[in-house]
C-alpha cells in the first residue's frame, strides 16, 4: 500500500471544484481469516499544496466494493481511499489518471496487535549532520526502515498486555536534545522512557520509514557514539560528512562515499546485528569546549523540541479533526522536487514498473535526502 506520500501539513483550506467523477473499488482485510467489517465508513480524501481541499464520505457492500459518486476534480490535488479500523488510519492512493469518469482506488486493513510481532530493521542510517562549535555538540539524523513481517498491524500501547514489548523503542546518547520527529512518528504518540522514546503509531505489514534528528552534547574528542540494537537489523549505516569529523569503528568496516542531498558522506557499515548487539563509533576532530561541563545544556534526555518538517499523508489525516491552532504550528516541506520524487516513485512499484529492489534502494536514497534537506538547527554550523 502507499500511504508513504510525503506531504506538509499545515491549516485546510478550500479550493474550488470544476467536474466530477466517480471512485470504486474494493476494501479487503489483509489479516489471515479476518473479514471487513460491514460497518467500515470511508473516506476520500483531496490534497492539495499539502493540505485537505475536500472530502467524501462512503461506505462499503457486502462484496466489499465500493462507489463514492459526485467527488469533484480538485486541479492538481492528488487523491486517497481510507479508512479507521481499530483505530488504525489505512490509506492507499486513488487512480485518476486519464480523467476517466471512474477512478480506482482499493484499500487493504488489517487487524491489529498490541505485542511486537516481530519488527526487524532492514536498513538502519545514523548520520552527522551538523557540527556545532559553539554548543559543543552534533546533530544527529537517524533513518530506519521498519520491517513488520506479519499480517496484522502493530499497534503499540502504553495500556496493552505487551508491556515494554508493546512499545516501538528507540533509543538516545545521553544528554540528547531538541528530538525532532519527522518521517513515521507523531508527536503526539511519542513517550519519552529511559535515554530514548517510544513511538505509538501503528506499524502496518511490510516497510515504515521512520527519521528523527536531535543534538547531543560532547565534552571531549574523540567522542563516543553507543547504539545497542533492539531489534535485528539487517543493514547498519554510520555516517559523516566529507571532509567534517572522521569516524571510526571495531564493529563497522568504512564504505564507499554516499551522496546524500548533494553532499558527500564517508560511510562505516556492517549488518547483519541480532537484538542486544553494541555498536560503538567514534567520531574525532571535535572543537573542544573551554571547561569539562562546557556545552552541555540542561535538558532531559528526550525532550521533544520543534516543529515536524515532514510527516506521511496518515498524520495529516489524524490530524485534520483537530482544532486548526495545532495544525497551524507544523512546518513545511522544505524540498518539494524530493516529496514529487517519492510520490512517482511509489505510483510506479504500485503499477509495476520498478522492481521491489530497486524500489527499496531508491526510495532508501530519497527518504534520507527528504530528511537531510531540513534546515540547520538554529546557531549550529556546517560540518568542516
Amino acid at each position: 500500500m502507499l500511504a508513504c506520500a510525503i506531504v506538509a501539513l499545515c491549516c485546510p483550506s478550500t479550493t474550488s471544484a470544476q467536474a466530477s467523477f466517480d471512485v470504486v473499488g474494493t476494501v479487503s482485510n489483509g489479516t489471515s481469516g479476518a473479514r471487513v467489517p460491514s460497518d467500515l465508513k470511508l473516506q476520500i480524501v483531496a490534497f492539495k499544496d499539502g493540505v485537505v481541499a475536500q472530502s467524501w464520505d462512503g461506505s462499503i457492500s457486502d462484496d466489499g466494493t465500493y462507489r463514492v459518486s459526485s467527488v469533484d476534480q480538485v486541479d492538481g490535488a492528488s487523491y486517497v481511499v481510507g479508512a479507521v479500523h481499530q483505530d488504525v488510519v489505512y490509506l492507499d492512493f486513488v487512480d485518476t489518471t486519464g480523467n476517466a469518469p471512474e477512478a480506482r482506488g482499493n484499500l487493504t486493513i488489517y487487524e491489529a496487535a498490541q505485542t511486537d510481532p516481530g519488527l526487524q530493521f532492514d536498513q538502519s542510517a545514523i548520520m552527522v549532520s551538523q557540527v556545532d562549535s559553539g554548543a559543543h555538540s552534533l546533530e544527529i539524523l537517524e533513518v530506519h526502515s521498519v520491517v513488520n513481517p506479519t499480517d496484522r498491524t502493530f499497534a503499540p500501547s502504553t495500556e496493552g498486555p505487551g508491556g515494554a514489548a508493546g512499545l516501538l523503542v528507540f533509543g538516545l546518547p545521553p544528554n540528547s536534545y531538541d528530538l525532532s520527529p519527522s518521517s513515521g512518528l507523531d508527536p503526539d504518540r511519542m513517550v519519552e522512557i529511559g535515554l530514548g522514546f517510544a513511538s505509538l503509531n501503528p506499524i502496518t505489514p511490510g516497510r515504515t520509514e521512520i527519521a528523527f534528528r536531535y543534538r547531543v552534547p560532547y565534552t571531549e574528542s574523540p567522542f563516543t557514539f553507543q547504539r545497542t540494537a533492539r531489534y535485528p537489523v539487517t543493514t547498519f549505516r554510520f555516517l559523516s560528512p566529507i571532509g567534517g569529523p572522521p569516524i571510526a569503528s571495531d564493529l563497522l568496516t568504512p564504505g564507499s562515499s554516499a551522496d546524500i542531498g548533494g553532499r558527500q558522506f564517508t560511510t562505516l557499515t556492517g549488518g547483519p546485528f541480532t537484538s542486544g548487539t553494541a555498536i560503538r563509533v567514534s567520531v574525532s576532530e571535535l572543537p573542544l569546549p573551554p571547561t569539562p561541563l562546557g556545552g552541555v545544556p540542561p535538558v532531559a534526555a528526550g525532550a521533544v523540541g520543534g516543529a515536524v518538517g515532514v510527516a506521511i499523508m496518515v498524520l495529516v489525516w489524524r490530524l485534520r479533526t483537530r482544532p486548526s491552532s495545532r495544525l497551524a504550528t507544523l512546518s513545511p516541506v522544505e524540498n518539494e522536487d524530493l516529496v514529487d520524487q517519492i510520490v512517482q516513485l511509489d505510483l510506479a512499484r504500485e503499477r509495476g514498473r520498478i522492481s521491489e529492489t530497486e524500489y527499496a534502494r531508491k526510495r532508501e536514497e530519497l527518504m534520507t535526502a527528504v530528511v537531510a534537506s531540513g534546515s540547520p538547527a538554529e546557531g549550529g554550523h556546517s560540518a568542516p
